[in-house]
């Protein structure tokens, strides 16, 4: 848990808002993104 920087692991429902967004008008805009729902991981 040391090594993922919000110090957890992920749940399902860690990725909930994003597929709510994608699903969503809100997101009608958004191409060619890559939304990582990691923990922060990614930022190490």
């Amino acid at each position: 848990m040391s090594r993922i920087p919000l110090g957890r692991p992920g749940r399902p429902g860690d990725v909930e808002g994003i597929m709510i967004y994608l699903a969503s008008d809100e997101s009608d805009f958004a191409t060619g993104a890559l939304f990582r729902v990691d923990g922060g991981m990614t930022t190490l």
